[in-house]
């Protein structure tokens, strides 16, 4: 089962996270590195402390370099001198002028995510505008404490060093898609303070019968989505980073026009596709991961919907006993798409066949 946080803990952990961090412009031509003994990629700078690398700035990093991470990884973990070596020769041998956006964390929050005093989250371009999940916590207090009486819920959320989750839903707001199948509508905001995903919110949608959630695909006029690229920065001046009136002025302007009518019509036509005992086809077609086939079969034959509907929601049931917050989001995700593309009916088709 993964673990969530409270809304309580995601703003402290946001706000002492932000405290903790220390972003600085870095030159190609300044920056080598080590291995430890254990296998640890160190990232050395002038007028900084060396500082063990993350996974994912160690992605970035061999991406730069042209060298898959798992490459330098299995070197590290069978001869740590041999991948010093590699590493610094590759990445001396794409020196130019170039500048980084290094992103470090350090004491607590360094600790408590990476097991070390000082952690390089990331290595960015320094085309790339900082909007801190911090930012957006407060963003949403603000919105929804002090300008805006709708009565809403954070039904689950999760922050870690890279990413923030919130998962929002608004009581009022309610479809019954079948007699005593009662769903509320709600929003997914996620953001990626390391470069792996922009600042976004989807509708999110809640069914209170079983309580597990439902994201609907991204669609243009129903999604906030803001890159974090933009113009090249020769310095931190926050001026380029998106700035707290700004973001809360572009999410009143989204609430304003979120759509959740669709989402709740498709809901309904979802009901109304008949599906078979066989639904392996309609799982593999949608990407489920193999590892999960077995529960979610259990799910749909237990909740005994055998439409559309059914398996989508015995997809998105799997997400409660998922391993961490990331899979369960992307089972979540799974289920919405079952219930938006087109080709779900004609896959549906085929778990009328005999298995």
């Amino acid at each position: 089962m993964y673990t969530a946080d409270t809304f309580n803990s995601v703003w402290s952990k946001s706000i002492r996270c932000y405290n903790d961090s220390i972003d600085q412009l870095s030159q190609m031509s300044d920056i080598d590195f080590d291995v430890c003994d254990d296998g640890t990629f160190i990232m050395n700078r002038p007028d900084a402390q060396p500082s063990s690398m993350s996974s994912s700035s160690l992605r970035q990093a061999s991406s730069i370099i042209g060298v898959a991470a798992p490459v330098l990884e299995k070197t590290a973990s069978l001869d740590p001198m041999l991948a010093r070596e590699f590493i610094n020769a590759h990445w001396q041998s794409r020196i130019q002028d170039k500048n980084f956006l290094v992103r470090e964390v350090i004491g607590t929050t360094a600790n408590d995510f990476y097991g070390a005093d000082y952690a390089v989250r990331a290595m960015l371009s320094d085309r790339y505008h900082r909007i801190h999940n911090s930012q957006i916590v407060v963003m949403l207090d603000d919105y929804f404490k002090k300008h805006n009486g709708q009565p809403y819920e954070i039904m689950s959320c999760f922050v870690d060093a890279e990413s923030l989750f919130l998962k929002i839903v608004f009581p009022e707001n309610k479809i019954e898609v079948e007699k005593g199948d009662i769903v509320e509508s709600g929003l997914l905001v996620k953001n990626s303070e390391i470069g792996t995903g922009s600042f976004k919110i989807l509708p999110f949608f809640h069914r209170l019968v079983c309580t597990n959630g439902m994201v609907l695909p991204e669609f243009s006029e129903n999604t906030l989505s803001r890159k974090h690229m933009g113009i090249k920065r020769h310095d931190l001046d926050s001026a380029l980073d998106v700035n707290q009136t700004d973001l809360l002025q572009t999410f009143r302007d989204f609430m304003s026009v979120v759509d959740f009518e669709t989402g709740k019509d498709q809901m309904l036509r979802a009901s109304q596709i008949t599906t078979g005992d066989n639904i392996i086809p309609l799982l593999q077609h949608f990407g489920v991961p193999k590892d999960d086939h077995s529960r979610i079969e259990d799910n749909y034959r237990a909740d005994g919907l055998r439409t559309l509907w059914g398996v989508a929601n015995a997809v998105t049931l799997a997400a409660e006993t998922s391993n961490d917050y990331y899979s369960a989001t992307g089972l979540e995700a799974i289920g919405g798409r079952m219930i938006t593309d087109p080709s779900a009916e004609r896959m549906a088709s085929l778990t009328l066949l005999a298995a």
